[in-house]
């Protein structure tokens, strides 16, 4: 996957240089087909056909309040929306974790 920015979708902000991107398959919960009136359905996991799970390192300059990290005036506070942006797509998106690299 290539990925060549990354903003804040409420402001529009560029969050930083896009260093290193990897992606897979979202896992989903499949019910069993086997009809047993008798016992709940097995439940599967399995990888989506649809759905990707991205995960991204970003080079910026950022700084730690109170346990959140800021890139310049943004928080990034877990459900942030972001929007992801590539070679011919756009993709709304949320954060769903943050970890400092150093």
């Amino acid at each position: 996957m290539h990925l060549r920015a990354v903003y804040a979708t409420d402001s529009g902000t560029v969050l930083g240089q896009v260093a290193e991107v990897t992606d897979q398959a979202s896992i989903e919960e499949v019910p069993s087909t086997a009809n047993n009136p008798d016992q709940p359905p097995t439940i599967y996991a399995v990888p989506s056909p649809l759905y990707r799970d991205v995960d991204f390192t970003l080079t910026c300059q950022a700084s730690e309040v109170n346990g959140t990290y800021q890139i310049g005036h943004v928080a990034l506070t877990l459900g942030k929306k972001v929007t992801l942006v590539g070679p011919g797509y756009s993709v709304e998106s949320s954060v769903r974790g943050v970890q400092q690299v150093q």
